[in-house]
């Protein structure tokens, strides 16, 4: 379907994409004051506020969500909107809440005023689509293929690269297609080096060796997901090295990135179930990287991971410390409802009486605390438990009873 949208017989190149459409879609919102509506609806003052609208993070509020949805709302019903970079817009923000009755709504009257959608306004509902976890994706990425065709809209390279990352499958084969049109790969670089790993077989030095060739500076963001590759494949000795050659004391990347934190805390605590791996991993973190802000999502994570441990006899008090721990930095926990819901049932089926995972007392947490400081690594992370000092080992072994 991707194919019958380019005429590769008259084809010369792929057209570039536009600038402020690839902002848009990777666009961090910061805005959490909706501006003022303008007096009037004419089409001047619209597009300059549904601009300042476009300010707003409206992912982290839902009331802020709906406001914005209403405003849209009357803008669409009021039908003066004249410029398609405004209706890209407002489709972008129906497309990111999953309203895709109210974007049909909006192409329809595109039509209607007949501003005919561009490659834009595709892009903006396919680069939601992509990365949907919703049973009917791939029925919605073809209808919006499908309208594409209608609308004689040729892809431009952000199309390209959004099909690359919506592919599974044949995702090797249109790479292929896009070397062979000479499509760099740069912007779209990370989902670029977890392929050439998954499909191609390469390694990470393998891929650090790309990096140079290609000029491309290593950052923390791409060390995460060079850590994150190592886990995948359950090397997490090799994810440490790599940290400490870029990111330890001296290393060339000044400040780790919080992700590889959380990532490797993740691995620890619900794959391999190792609490104390991932405890001992939060300290190495603070006393290596000198990594201090966000700890508590890491206990988030823990309390999360308990849910898959078998009954031992601290799991209460662990799970309860974990819940406290994840309350540090914002004054309430981040776990949600539905995972605390899924522990009060775990702590039944163990049959622990009165379990409360709000309540925690003074010496249960002062003692936890004080085996968690316990499991520090001097040096280098020794991953075999049974190898560690005695004290790690006894703190790991911890039992409050």
């Amino acid at each position: 379907m991707f194919y019958n949208l380019v005429d590769f017989k008259s084809f010369n190149s792929v057209p570039e994409s536009d600038y402020d459409t690839t902002a848009l879609i990777r666009k961090k919102r910061t805005g959490k004051k909706l501006p003022r509506p303008p007096d009037g609806l004419s089409p001047v003052k619209l597009d300059q506020y549904i601009k300042l609208v476009n300010e707003m993070n409206f992912n982290a509020n839902r009331k802020l969500s709906r406001a914005i949805s209403n405003i849209y709302r009357e803008i669409i019903d009021s039908q003066t909107l004249l410029n398609i970079k405004s209706f890209n817009i407002i489709v972008r923000f129906f497309s990111v809440e999953y309203n895709f009755a109210m974007v049909r709504t909006i192409l329809f009257q595109m039509v209607g005023k007949h501003i005919k959608p561009d490659v834009n306004t595709f892009n903006c509902i396919l680069s939601v689509i992509k990365s949907m976890k919703s049973p009917y994706k791939n029925d919605l990425f073809k209808t919006y293929l499908n309208q594409m065709k209608i609308f004689d809209v040729i892809p431009d390279s952000t199309t390209w690269y959004i099909m690359f990352e919506f592919l599974e499958k044949e995702k090797l084969p249109f790479y292929n297609k896009m070397k062979e049109l000479e499509i760099s790969m740069k912007p779209i670089f990370v989902e670029y080096l977890r392929f050439l790993h998954k499909y191609k077989g390469n390694s990470v030095q393998e891929l650090l060796t790309l990096l140079e060739k290609e000029k491309i500076h290593l950052d923390k963001h791409l060390l995460t997901t060079f850590v994150q590759i190592e886990l995948e494949d359950d090397n997490a000795q090799k994810a440490f090295e790599l940290l400490d050659s870029f990111a330890g004391p001296g290393g060339r990347i000044k400040r780790v990135d919080f992700n590889s934190l959380i990532t490797m805390v993740k691995y620890f605590a619900a794959d391999r179930m190792q609490p104390y791996f991932a405890i001992a991993t939060i300290n190495y973190f603070r006393s290596h990287y000198g990594l201090s802000l966000k700890i508590y999502r890491c206990y988030v994570e823990l309390a999360k991971g308990m849910l898959k441990c078998p009954y031992f006899k601290n799991w209460s008090i662990l799970t309860r410390i974990y819940y406290k721990e994840s309350m540090m930095g914002v004054g309430q926990s981040l776990i949600n409802k539905k995972d605390i819901h899924a522990l009060n049932e775990r702590a039944k089926s163990f049959e622990i009486e009165d379990f409360d995972i709000s309540k925690l007392k003074n010496d249960e947490y002062a003692e936890a605390i004080f085996n968690f400081h316990l499991l520090q690594w001097v040096d280098t992370p020794i991953l075999k438990l049974e190898e560690n000092e005695p004290q790690f080992i006894e703190a790991a072994n911890y039992d409050p009873t």
